[in-house]
């Protein structure tokens, strides 16, 4: 939402970037209603205000979402010890670090999150404001717009991100593209071998095709 407020406020001034790629966001999580969404908007803001923890709970949280795939990837790297499968231990090694990575971030900034995306909808409704500005995407006119979603993504539902090309009313068709991405979950956007070998290509050929 950050970045595509961003470009929409670059295309009123004047100066748009050729190209953006926006991946497993919720643009707009009226269009994709799941259960983080649900939960979202069924609870207050001060209730997620009492809510506010830090980073290594959330990591539990996302340990706990998939218990059973995350003991057997572990049980698979200590059978790769074993059998000194170097490759493939490195290869588990580098998911997990990456996993693991977690940043505190302020208090604010997690419930501004909240507010704004989950629950007020503010860019997707129109009255988002910044330094007293109304952020409209519809000024988005000469940016080309990739939006990408996994198929089995179960943090920004399916809709959630493509909701952005409603949003961009004056942008060409021949300017939009959209892809969703086979087998793939959230992080599967981001990391891995599904990232590597389809999502990231599919990146680099839009951006070099809209340079």
């Amino acid at each position: 939402m950050p970045a595509l407020a961003a470009i929409a406020l670059m295309s009123e001034d004047g100066d748009p970037p050729p190209s953006m790629t926006l991946l497993g966001g919720p643009i707009d999580t009226r269009a994709g209603p799941n259960a983080v969404s649900r939960f979202a908007e069924a609870h207050s803001l001060e209730w997620f205000r009492c809510l506010v923890y830090p980073g290594f709970l959330q990591l539990s949280g996302f340990l706990a979402m998939h218990p059973d795939q995350h003991f057997e990837a572990h049980w698979r790297m200590f059978l790769h010890r074993l059998t000194d499968e170097a490759e493939s231990l490195a290869a588990s090694r580098r998911i997990y670090d990456e996993y693991f990575a977690v940043m505190n971030l302020p208090a604010e900034y997690y419930l501004a999150t909240i507010a704004a995306v989950f629950q007020q909808h503010l860019l997707a409704r129109r009255p988002l404001r910044w330094r007293g500005c109304l952020v409209d995407p519809g000024a988005i006119e000469r940016t080309a717009l990739f939006t990408i979603e996994g198929e089995r993504d179960d943090i920004s539902g399916i809709g959630q991100t493509r909701a952005t090309h409603a949003l961009c009313t004056r942008l060409p068709a021949a300017l939009r593209r959209h892809r969703e991405q086979q087998g793939a979950g959230h992080f599967d956007l981001f990391s891995g071998h599904r990232f590597r070998e389809e999502v990231a290509p599919a990146i680099k050929g839009f951006i070099r095709a809209n340079a």
